[in-house]
């Protein structure tokens, strides 16, 4: 038997099947979703949110019945709210798989990275019943690539310089655009 691209080849469990033992004990299932790393989340199948994990309450300081009540949108970036609705809604819409990387509120109040994901679950007919999702904290993900930009633009600008100063010119430019700031002076 294969479970999660684990292999579990049945031995020490006696006569008791991996199913019959996880059938048997519910609150295992809640206790897995409830530790794992990401948040994990579950909507109807019209797309409504239904359950989340401890770790999404934990994460954003919401209570999961406030999660339940509100769905995401209370929690994510302003400037993300219409996009993310838009995915999500046209993947419930089209029965695709969803996935979208926004800005999630923490309970402190600071934003980080998440990638969501979202597959849906298809009665024997074909329809969908349910959609399960995870939310996974990308953030240094997102922070190394931004470094990892910013030194292949700067090794670019300097090999293109014919100049020490143009060179200090346009790294100047460069740490500007990079700090965000309206002037930059060297």
């Amino acid at each position: 038997m294969t479970l999660a691209g684990v292999g579990y080849d049945g031995r020490g469990m006696g006569s008791t099947t991996l199913q019959q033992r996880a059938a048997l004990s519910p609150e295992l299932w809640q206790q897995l979703a409830d530790h794992v790393s990401q948040l994990v989340w579950m909507a109807d199948g019209e797309g409504r949110p239904f359950w989340f994990n401890r770790r999404c309450a934990d994460y954003t300081g919401r209570s999961v019945h406030d999660l339940e009540a509100e769905g995401w949108s209370s929690v994510l970036h302003p400037s993300d709210i219409e996009r993310v609705q838009s995915d999500w809604f046209g993947s419930v819409a089209s029965g695709n798989p969803y996935e979208s990387i926004y800005l999630l509120r923490r309970a402190d109040g600071s934003y980080r990275h998440f990638l969501a994901r979202a597959e849906p679950l298809r009665s024997g007919e074909g329809h969908i019943t349910h959609w399960f999702g995870t939310s996974t904290d990308i953030t240094d993900q997102v922070a190394a690539e931004r470094h990892n930009r910013y030194l292949v633009d700067l090794q670019e600008l300097l090999a293109a310089s014919s100049s020490a100063d143009e060179a200090k010119s346009k790294v100047a430019e460069l740490l500007g655009r990079a700090l965000k700031a309206s002037r930059v002076l060297y």
